[in-house]
């Protein structure tokens, strides 16, 4: 493959990325000379973050201001002889073209074009940007114009900004005319020549902008001083090349086991940016090689100019880095130093960390890995835990004095200044400016407030008359519109109802609001209504709902997401030893984020709320709970994709513990991240700012309140526990409960009574009356339960369509179950079955376990061997071995094959006599019960049967069994199973995290119990059986006998035969077999026969030969 052509200088055999001319590989500073009002010439280096009113030149030549300078070039298009004027402008970071003068088809249209404006604040109209190749003095290169209309430039037909003057290949000096040379050509530099000050156009960048709404109301002339101060001690300040404080930073380990990751793998592409980023960080000395044992990973982070972002996955290292837990400044006495404070401006400074060196014994700690080398960090790098802690100690001692002369207060990486008088103020600003620009940091200047009288601080307002709480947490409560509808009350009753328990009386207050949500009710919204919506409203506003931060209290936040916003609420430990919130946070999503898949939005609500409340977590511990449990496995895999690494990395700053909590605890956060405004009064201003807005119970918590308030019984208990204690009642944030021994049940209203029942009887394979009492009463309570249930069961139309008449059993004989799991186990095919199938399924192999009635299902083309022994070879990997198998004498387990695979798993083999269910009674119970639940849930379900099998497998093992006197799953592994299929499953979470936990019986005493109940059940069935069967008849060997036909028509024969007993087996058995010489079928026969199948026959009634 031939070469391409550099996309840097238009030349071929190369690529951009290894171009020595491309711009990343050297950035070139430029210097700066201007004059100063009292005529000091001061020169300064700068970059695109600065914008100066002044003039460059190569960096090197002595300057000198000279006049006479109009900083116009002349300049043509490589395609094109006309000569056009350009501007130069070393205060504007780009250069623009007039639209006239581009084509169409070369105007690449930008939607995140970077917007500027001029002095005056004016926004710059861009139409797009236009890649072209210029020549200016005999000099060409590609330069790429930001396009705006013709209008904005007035008489120049471009702008020449410094994206040009500080192009890698050409050199500019400014004197009495602009000259430019090519660095390619050293003999055409021409002698020391001296400079002046030029023309700018109003165009700045980032750093230049300090927006109107962010200083304060002030006069012209001290505005004027504001900027005077701003420009010497920041914005045109000479900066050193290291900072002047020198500051280092130390990791120290717990254990210091070395470990050393393998280099990811990356594209070819990606292996070039990575070179580049490594060449540029040795070159500016911030890291060097390494041959260190340690080694962590890098992680690749894409920017959206198609650039990389180059980090270090430090998770390993952070784990076992000790803390440097920074003591924070308590707020009390942050507040107590600002009384009589006139002027506040508050700072927020910029990360610095590669501003701090790493101590000699550090540096190997930090190494890390490329596909082409090892290198590590002589200074700090981003992604380590204690970095923003030591950043603090660092800022702290570089403004110590103005800190203990309580001229400023630092709370993390804000500063906030606070003076009686202007004056005052000015100098304390000149003193911070210069010290900040001494160690290189930087502001975040769109986040800064200069000057103001009034300012809003950790929480409060600060002004002259001390500090007073911020009304945003309540805002939202006091401005709720009147409900229009029923479900704009359905809304703040889902909003008041989180708060119940910090108002007396709550019920007897809302019962006008609740009344209007009774079904039958015409929605007239009259004075008694809106005086309990405007007494709520009061109430909650002058409760004492949000409590006050205090960095040393027992801190949690609380996210969640979903794709129409993020939600979260950080909580503090108080003196009652509950856990009070602090502050809210909503944010509704955009229209990226709202494509983001559910795990990815779990992760990205924990950011965003990290940040949102980044003063108040940063420096101390907390924990952080989510509903998404893949988010807590996740964080600690070993490699992340790069847009979780980002986040993860960005997490790495903070010491929380990061907690998963099932969805129904989390109910609260849930409603902030779903909450949606009706649009008549949508206020965007508090979006993204702190809100209760949200903060409703969940669907299914605010439906149960509402019901049980219609329900007169339930309503009249609700009042007796507001002003008393009821022994067997319990309310529990507004919802009723009962008390019953360990557990806390959900009082059902008279509404709901129907679907509860139908959601343990229809959903649970139509089971029986005492089974769905059981299932009920697992989480509900109501009256005469039994007797609801049974007249609902024997009302239901699928029961009676498909159930089976009942048929008596035989005779049974025991078999021992053992005192442990798969002691036993009962084996048997049922089928074929007729319904349609998603896989040629004709039959399931049912498998049951004879201690704990444990049940696994199947589902299987045929019945031979080869997928039974398949299967069991399942069972038994995911089991256990069982000790017996009973079988029936099916051809599958009287097969050579099968023999041969139980005799080499030890497993002892019996099979039952032949037309005997009841000897492998265990399976063909199941067998029995499968028929009518296939039928019922095909029927409802509509779905084939083998993708429904699963739900009936569930529902044998989770439903209560009478033998064991519990739950099959409990029995085996200590819990019932939960299935997220189940309509009631959020309901039952509900109800279980209401649950108080008392202690739990060991499993090893509920299998003794089991094993005693086994017995007695056993032992009571013997008895049942025997009355209804008689003795068995003295059989003996030699005697003949016909056995009992399977035809079912009513002419045909009943029993078949003769046959003769060869032997006489324990439990009344006996084996069977053709008479010697007379054959009755073309098949021989041999096989174990019961009694109950069989009838004495006289020899004499043999034909003769």
């Amino acid at each position: 493959r031939k070469p391409g052509v550099c996309y840097t200088c238009n030349q071929h055999g190369h690529v951009a990325a290894n171009c020595k001319y491309n711009p990343e590989k050297k950035k070139q500073h430029t210097t700066v000379s201007f004059r100063e009002p009292n005529g000091e010439i001061r020169k300064h280096q700068t970059t695109d973050r600065h914008i100066l009113n002044a003039v460059t030149n190569d960096g090197q030549l002595e300057d000198e201001v000279v006049e006479g300078c109009d900083g116009l070039v002349d300049f043509r298009f490589s395609n094109s002889n006309n000569c056009l004027k350009a501007l130069f402008d070393t205060g504007s970071p780009i250069s623009l073209i007039r639209r006239g003068l581009v084509d169409k088809e070369n105007i690449t249209k930008n939607e995140k074009l970077k917007r500027y404006q001029g002095i005056g604040g004016k926004r710059l109209k861009t139409l797009g940007k236009s890649m072209n190749i210029i020549h200016i003095q005999n000099i060409s290169f590609r330069i790429s114009f930001v396009v705006v209309p013709d209008k904005v430039l007035g008489p120049y037909d471009a702008i020449i900004g410094r994206d040009v003057i500080m192009h890698s290949r050409i050199r500019t000096i400014i004197n009495q005319n602009i000259r430019l040379y090519s660095i390619d050509d050293d003999n055409s530099r021409p002698e020391k020549e001296s400079c002046k000050k030029v023309n700018i156009c109003n165009i700045r960048s980032d750093v230049s902008e300090i927006n109107k709404e962010n200083i304060g109301k002030i006069t012209n002339d001290q505005l004027a001083q504001f900027f005077e101060i701003f420009k010497k001690g920041y914005s045109c300040y000479i900066k050193p090349p290291t900072p002047e404080t020198k500051y280092e930073m130390e990791i120290i380990l717990k254990k210091g086991d070395p470990f050393h990751y393998k280099p990811r793998r990356l594209s070819l592409d990606q292996k070039k940016k990575v070179e580049i980023k490594i060449k540029e960080l040795l070159d500016a000395g911030i890291i060097k090689e390494s041959n260190s044992p340690f080694a962590s990973p890098i992680v690749l982070i894409p920017k959206k100019n198609n650039d990389i972002r180059m980090c270090v996955d430090y998770r390993k290292l952070n784990k076992d880095t000790v803390r440097d837990n920074f003591p924070l400044p308590i707020i009390e006495d942050i507040f107590d130093n600002l009384g009589n404070k006139r002027f506040f401006t508050i700072l927020d400074l910029k990360s610095g960390f590669h501003q701090i060196k790493l101590s000699k014994e550090s540096t190997k700690l930090t190494s890390f890995v490329t596909p082409n080398g090892q290198y590590e960090y002589l200074r700090v790098p981003f992604g380590l835990c204690n970095a923003p802690a030591v950043f603090q100690r660092f800022i702290n001692k570089i403004f110590k004095h103005l800190i203990e002369s309580e001229k400023m207060v630092v709370y993390l990486d804000d500063i906030l200044i606070a003076s009686e008088t202007f004056e005052e103020h000015m100098e304390i600003l000149k003193q911070v400016f210069e010290i900040l620009s001494k160690n290189l940091l930087e502001l975040n200047l769109d986040k800064c407030k200069f000057i103001f009288e009034e300012i809003d601080y950790l929480g409060y307002t600060l002004n002259k008359n001390g500090r007073k709480l911020n009304n945003t947490h309540i805002e939202s409560i006091s401005k709720f519109p009147t409900p229009n509808n029923v479900k704009d009350v359905q809304r703040f009753l889902g909003l008041t109802s989180y708060f119940r328990k910090f108002v007396k009386n709550f019920a007897s207050i809302a019962r006008p609001l609740y009344n209007l949500l009774k079904k039958d009710s015409k929605f007239m919204f009259e004075k008694e209504h809106f005086d309990s919506f405007e007494l709520l409203k009061q109430k909650l506003i002058s409760a004492p709902i949000l409590a006050i931060y205090n960095p040393l209290a027992e801190t949690q936040l609380h996210c969640d997401a979903s794709s129409h916003g993020f939600g979260a609420i950080l909580l503090q430990k108080q003196n009652d030893g509950n856990f009070h919130p602090v502050s809210y946070f909503s944010k509704i999503t955009d229209n990226y984020e709202s494509k983001l898949h559910s795990f990815e939005l779990e992760t990205l609500a924990v950011v965003h709320a990290i940040k949102r409340f980044h003063v108040y977590l940063a420096g101390i511990e907390f924990k952080v709970f989510t509903d998404c449990n893949a988010l807590v496995q996740t964080l600690s895999k070993k490699e992340l994709n790069p847009k979780i690494s980002r986040w993860a990395l960005l997490l790495e700053n903070y010491n929380f513990e990061l907690q998963y909590r099932d969805e129904s605890k989390m109910k609260h956060v849930d409603a902030l991240s779903r909450y949606n405004m009706s649009n008549k009064f949508v206020d965007k201003s508090f979006m993204n700012v702190e809100t209760i807005n949200v903060l409703h119970e969940s669907e299914v918590e605010n439906n149960i309140v509402i019901a049980q308030e219609q329900d007169i019984k339930i309503l009249n208990i609700k009042n007796l526990l507001e002003r008393s204690n009821f022994p067997n009642f319990l309310l529990i944030n507004g919802v009723l409960f009962r008390k019953d021994c360990e557990k806390n049940l959900l009082v059902v209203p008279k509404s709901m009574l129907d679907n509860v029942i139908r959601l343990h009887h229809d959903n649970c394979g139509h089971i029986g009356i005492e089974k769905t009492v059981h299932e009920i009463r697992k989480y509900f309570w109501f009256s005469n339960m039994k007797k609801i249930v049974k007249k609902y069961i024997q009302n239901c139309l699928t029961c009676i369509f498909y159930s089976p008449s009942e048929k008596k059993e035989g005779l049974l004989k025991v078999i021992e179950k053992g005192n442990q799991p798969f002691s036993t186990i009962h084996i048997d095919h049922y089928g074929p079955i007729q319904l349609p199938s998603s896989n040629r399924n004709k039959y399931i192999l049912v498998i049951v376990d004879a201690f704990t009635k444990f049940t696994k299902l199947y589902p299987t083309k045929s019945t031979s061997v080869d997928e039974v022994i398949k299967h069991l070879g399942d069972y038994i990997n995911y089991y256990s071995r069982p000790i017996r198998i009973v079988t029936d004498r099916g051809s599958c387990f009287t097969s050579n094959k099968f023999e041969a695979f139980v005799q080499v798993h030890c497993i002892n083999h019996v099979k039952v006599a032949v037309r005997t269910p009841e000897s492998n009674g265990q399976a063909e119970r199941i067998n029995k019960t499968l028929t009518p639940m296939l039928a019922k849930l095909h029927d409802e379900s509509k779905q084939k049967w083998d993708k429904i099998l699963h739900k009936i497998e569930h529902v044998f093992n989770n439903t209560f069994n009478r033998s064991i006197n519990n739950y099959p799953s409990v029995l085996l592994f200590g819990i019932c199973q939960n299935s997220i299929e189940n309509e009631n499953y959020n309901i039952e979470c509900f109800i279980k995290s209401k649950q108080f936990d008392l202690g739990k019986e060991s499993i090893q005493d509920i299998r003794r119990r089991a094993q005693i109940k086994n017995k007695e059940v056993q032992e009571y069935n013997k008895r049942m059986m025997d009355k209804k069967r008689i003795k068995c008849t003295d059989y003996k060997e030699g005697d003949f006998i016909v056995l009992k036909a399977n035809n079912t028509h009513k002419l045909d024969a009943k029993y078949k035969g003769p046959y003769q007993i060869k032997k006489v087996l324990p439990n009344d058995r006996f084996v069977v077999s053709d008479i010697d010489g007379f054959q009755v079928s073309s098949i021989p026969f041999n096989s174990i026969c019961s009694p109950q199948n069989m009838r004495k026959w006289m020899h004499n009634d043999i034909p003769d030969d």
